[in-house]
C-alpha cells in the first residue's frame, strides 16, 4: 500500500501519486508540478528551522525545511489549472508553518493537523495565500501557533472544517480563517465550526481605506465574499477583542450563522472611521448570536451602534437558549425556541423549500441531514 508512481512531461513533475507513506524528520517539496495527489500519508516533526545552525530564518521559508507544492502557470487569468491534491493526510508536530501551496484548482480534503508552528516562525500555518478556486474541506485542526490558521486564496471555498482548540495563540493578529485583501470575490466560508481561539474566527481583510476615485484599490480589494451556515464560538481574547466574524470591505454576504458565547461582536462590520467607507451594500440576514450580536463596534458602549449594510431577520439575545445541546455541538434550534419559522428564504443558501420559512441560524430544527 505503498508507492510512489510518476510521470514526467517536460519541465517539472507531473501526474505524481504518492500513498501510504509515513514521513518522519523530513517532508515533500515540489515545484513547477501539476496533478499531484498525495493521500493517505503522515507527517511527523517534518519541518524545523535551522537557527541552531546560525542560518537565519527568512519569511519565504529561504532558511526553513518546508513542506512546499508550486504549481507550473501562476496564478493569471488565463494560466491553466495545476489540479494539485492532498487528501486523507495528517500534520503534526512541526516548528514552521506547515503548508504552503501556489497553484489552480487545487485541494485539501479531509486532513488532520495539530501542534503546528510552535515557534511561530511561519507567519501563517497554511500558506495558500497564493492559490486560486481553491477547495479546502473536512479539515481538524487545533493547537498552532502563528497570527493565521489557513490564509486562503482568492475564489477559494473553505467548508465543513473543525477549526480549534487554541490555533494562533503565539501572534497578536489574524484569523483562524483568514481572507486577505484582493482574495474575497467569489470566495466562500460555509459549514465550519470555529471555536476556543483568541484570534478572529472568520475574517474577511483589508489592508487600508477607500481611495477616492479608485474604486479598483479600494471597492474590489474586497468585496463579494460569503459566510453562511457556520458556528463560531468561545472566540476569547479579552486584550485585544477578536469578533467571532470580522467583515472589512463591502457587498459582503453574511447569512445563517451561529455565534455564541465570544467576548466581543458576533459579527463586525468595519467601518473607517475618517471616510465612511464600509459594507454599506453588505447583506447580514439569518444569523443567531447572542446580545452583542452585529455591529461596527467590536464592543458596543450602549445600544446606539448603528450598523451598516442590509441588516435583517436576525436573532440577537441568548442564543444558547434557542439551541438544543451546544455543549454537546448540538446546535439545532429547539422546536419551541424563538428563531424557528423566522428566517428569510435566500436564493442559493437555503434549500428550495417555498412552503415555509427556514430557522434562523445554522441548522434547522427538523432537518433530516445534520452536517457535521
Amino acid at each position: 500500500g505503498k508507492t510512489i508512481e510518476y510521470a514526467f512531461e517536460g519541465e517539472g513533475v507531473h501526474h505524481l501519486v504518492i500513498s501510504g507513506i509515513d514521513f518522519f524528520g523530513c517532508t515533500v517539496a515540489f515545484d513547477k508540478t501539476s496533478h499531484l495527489r498525495i493521500e493517505n500519508c503522515s507527517f511527523d516533526y517534518f519541518e524545523h528551522t535551522k537557527r541552531i545552525l546560525g542560518v537565519w530564518d527568512k519569511p519565504n521559508h529561504a532558511g526553513t525545511i518546508a513542506t512546499v507544492i508550486r504549481g507550473p502557470h501562476g496564478m493569471s487569468e488565463n494560466a491553466p489549472d495545476s489540479y494539485n491534491v492532498i487528501r486523507n493526510c495528517r500534520f503534526a508536530y512541526c516548528e514552521g508553518g506547515a503548508l504552503e501551496m501556489e497553484g489552480i484548482g487545487d485541494r485539501l480534503e479531509n486532513i488532520y493537523a495539530h501542534d503546528l508552528d510552535w515557534s511561530g516562525v511561519g507567519f501563517h500555518t497554511w500558506h495558500l495565500y497564493r492559490t486560486r478556486g481553491m477547495h479546502i474541506r473536512r479539515v481538524t485542526a487545533m493547537r498552532a501557533g502563528a497570527s493565521e490558521f489557513i490564509n486562503a486564496g482568492a475564489q477559494s471555498v473553505v467548508e465543513l472544517c473543525d477549526l480549534g482548540p487554541d490555533l494562533g495563540v503565539l501572534q497578536q493578529d489574524g484569523g483562524v480563517i483568514q481572507f486577505r485583501p484582493r482574495r474575497h470575490y467569489r470566495s466562500v466560508a460555509r459549514y465550519n465550526w470555529v471555536h476556543d481561539n483568541s484570534k478572529f474566527g472568520i475574517r474577511c481583510d483589508i489592508s487600508g481605506t477607500r481611495v477616492p476615485g479608485r474604486p479598483d484599490l479600494s471597492e474590489q480589494e474586497g468585496v463579494g465574499f460569503s459566510a453562511h451556515h457556520n458556528v463560531v464560538w468561545n472566540t476569547d481574547k479579552r486584550v485585544t477583542l477578536k469578533p467571532a466574524l470580522n467583515i472589512c470591505g463591502d457587498h459582503h454576504m453574511v447569512y445563517h450563522n451561529t455565534s455564541f458565547n465570544n467576548v466581543t461582536s458576533d459579527i463586525h462590520l468595519k467601518i473607517d472611521k475618517a471616510t465612511g467607507w464600509g459594507n454599506a451594500n453588505t447583506v447580514v440576514r439569518n444569523n443567531l448570536t447572542d446580545a452583542l450580536g452585529i455591529g461596527v463596534e467590536r464592543v458596543p458602549l450602549d445600544d446606539a451602534d448603528v450598523t451598516p449594510g442590509h441588516i435583517d431577520h436576525n436573532f440577537m439575545n441568548n442564543a444558547i437558549a434557542q439551541m438544543v445541546d451546544p455543549h454537546n455541538r448540538d446546535f439545532r434550534p429547539r422546536k419551541d425556541s424563538e428563531v424557528v419559522g423566522k428566517a428569510r428564504i435566500v436564493l442559493g443558501i437555503t434549500t428550495n423549500d417555498w412552503i415555509r420559512r427556514k430557522d434562523i441560524g445554522a441548522y434547522n430544527w427538523d432537518a433530516k441531514n445534520y452536517w457535521i
